[in-house]
């Protein structure tokens, strides 16, 4: 029997610099099995790995190079103490996205009219070529952490979800986000999921950040203009 081959991610949207894990697991528990990762358009095995009924491999960073279709297969010690070969699994997709952009606005004026602040602001995110809110559902002071970490910023002093009028419909382009704190980049967070609009919490996220860092001052040598 085959094996059956999925992500452990909720969503199946990518970006790129992410990890990728995939999973291959057997029909049942064999006392040995040796699963392996095959991509369509590669000649020859991606990776192995040597598990009793499931197998996890992990893509890391992954960019527009490791787009494609992906299937795995097992070689099992079965208890009659022969070697069973199993066909293909079924096919996952990998489609990876680098049009994704973080930024914090705030709103005001006559319509609404939306200013792009540094450090400070509304938590938006372009994803598809659309703008949308970054729904405020699971934000905690980790997410806002990273947020801020993302933009360059600094760290987060303070961070609050605001609940929208009932009046607004404004499109949520992530939601569901979940992050340690010490990721490097929003995209690097796990559980997340995107451009589907649906934020049943109805918050949005307001983020202050501490702000830039100054880059520091050039070091000059002895004897050049302005040197001591």
């Amino acid at each position: 029997q085959p094996p059956t081959i999925s992500f452990t991610q909720r969503s199946a949207v990518f970006l790129k610099g992410q990890t990728v894990t995939i999973r291959c697991e057997a029909p049942e528990e064999f006392e040995d099995c040796k699963f392996t990762l095959y991509r369509e358009t590669e000649l020859g095995v991606l990776e192995t790995a040597v598990a009793g009924y499931a197998a996890t491999f992990n893509l890391t960073d992954v960019g527009k190079g490791d787009e494609g279709t992906y299937f795995c297969a097992y070689q099992a010690f079965s208890s009659n103490r022969l070697w069973v070969n199993s066909s293909a699994s079924n096919r996952v997709n990998v489609t990876v996205h680098d049009d994704v952009e973080l930024r914090l606005v705030q709103k005001g004026g006559i319509g609404g009219v939306v200013v792009v602040s540094d450090c400070e602001g509304t938590a938006e995110v372009r994803y598809n070529g659309t703008w949308g809110m970054a729904c405020g559902d699971s934000w905690n002071m980790a997410v806002a952490q990273v947020a801020c970490r993302h933009l360059g910023c600094g760290f987060v002093r303070t961070f609050q979800r605001v609940e929208r009028s009932s009046a607004v419909r404004e499109q949520a382009q992530l939601t569901h986000v979940h992050c340690l704190g010490t990721e490097q980049l929003l995209w690097k967070c796990q559980s997340l999921s995107w451009g589907d609009g649906a934020c049943y919490s109805g918050f949005r996220v307001d983020i202050a950040c501490s702000g830039k860092t100054a880059p520091p001052p050039p070091v000059q040598r002895p004897g050049e203009q302005g040197a001591p």
